[in-house]
């Protein structure tokens, strides 16, 4: 069956299911977005000190080892994931691949930076591909996510409200990552 002018909007019950993941997702775009603001700001302040000064290695220490952790913790809320709509499940699956790949880089980061702060030098280009490849990940869940969003026809107001919905979810329930001292 072809529709003139697209699919038509999800609706019922598999719009509110649709909306409860996406508000999910979302959630867990926020967390990751706050872990990596941490991140960069320690690194404009800190990262050109870490094989110099002891303070600044172990703030860039700290920071990189949030970020870690933080994607670890996005892991393990997506694997208590339950109902994901099949009209979401590629937008599901391409967030899973970014989240792997991202876990991934922040953790060989966090090597980098002890092998920096200790005076050896990281492979910078496993680094470099490790990131890149979550960046092309990301990328391709974001067209997902967006294929999704045209599907659910969601007007600016209703987008926005489950944004505010999601931000105030992780501001409430203090998401925080386990942080090893």
């Amino acid at each position: 069956m072809n529709f003139i002018f697209g699919k038509p909007r999800i609706a019922g019950d598999e719009l509110v299911r649709c909306l409860n993941y996406l508000e999910e997702e979302w959630k867990l775009s926020i967390f990751q977005e706050k872990a990596a603001e941490i991140y960069n700001n320690t690194l404009m302040a800190y990262g050109s000190s870490v094989s110099k000064d002891r303070h600044a290695a172990t703030e860039m220490r700290r920071a990189a080892d949030y970020l870690a952790q933080a994607a670890a913790e996005i892991l393990r809320r997506r694997d208590k994931m339950v109902r994901i709509p099949d009209v979401a499940s590629a937008m599901y699956s391409a967030w899973q691949k970014t989240y792997v790949d991202y876990a991934g880089w922040t953790k060989a980061q966090y090597a980098a930076i002890i092998a920096t702060a200790n005076g050896t030098d990281p492979d910078a280009n496993q680094i470099q591909e490790l990131f890149a490849q979550a960046e092309r990940s990301r990328e391709r869940a974001e067209d997902e996510e967006s294929k999704l969003l045209k599907r659910l026809k969601l007007d600016d107001a209703e987008m926005q409200r489950l944004l505010d919905k999601a931000t105030a979810a992780v501001a409430t329930e203090s998401w925080q990552p386990q942080i090893a001292k």
